[in-house]
């Protein structure tokens, strides 16, 4: 009887402590590591199928179809290479929130990407804790990342497309691989 009362209360005090350690001051933050050579994130759940970023107006419905065109279970995400003059109205955010584990600083980015060809995309970042964002202003070079869509934006004219991976920037999340929507074949 006494080992299990001794757990219980060692188990107690090892979740206070690590509570204790999230609360403060963001000190689980991870920092951010740049000139990575493995920049790609991994998926759970199942495989990660990148397809090249369609021109804005069918974004939404290339990536519906997408989803509805099989039942397998993958991430499915999109890649494009920004250049550096397309990009426009770059904004930088610092959100302090209330979490179960304390309070939390967010970084969010946005900007929108004009590409002369294919549209005008809103592209947005976030990440837990406060982060320099200068590595996604891209001045003169380019880079590749990788995209998520997620809506449209508040005037509905450019699509909203989530940052999941940034060339060069290690990845400090996975992709979910999510289940098609085709409905299985009866016979």
């Amino acid at each position: 009887m006494g080992s299990v009362v001794s757990s219980r209360n060692y188990t107690a005090i090892s979740l206070v402590s690590v509570l204790a350690l999230v609360g403060c001051e963001n000190s689980y933050q991870t920092p951010l590591r740049l000139g990575v050579q493995n920049w790609k994130p991994q998926s759970v759940s199942g495989p990660i199928e990148v397809r090249a970023l369609p021109p804005a107006q069918r974004v939404m419905q290339d990536y519906e179809q997408w989803s509805n065109s099989q039942t397998v279970t993958k991430a499915r995400v999109y890649s494009k290479t920004l250049r550096g003059p397309h990009q426009v109205d770059f904004r930088v955010q610092y959100v302090r929130g209330d979490t179960p584990a304390g309070a939390a600083d967010n970084t969010f980015v946005l900007f929108t990407y004009k590409d002369p060809t294919d549209g005008q995309y809103q592209f947005e970042w976030e990440m837990v804790g406060r982060h320099n964002a200068d590595f996604l202003k891209l001045d003169a070079r380019t880079a590749e990342v990788w995209l998520e869509p997620f809506g449209m934006s508040d005037d509905g004219k450019m699509p909203r497309l989530q940052i999941v991976a940034v060339e060069g920037l290690e990845p400090l999340n996975v992709l979910v691989a999510l289940p098609g929507k085709r409905p299985l074949e009866t016979e």
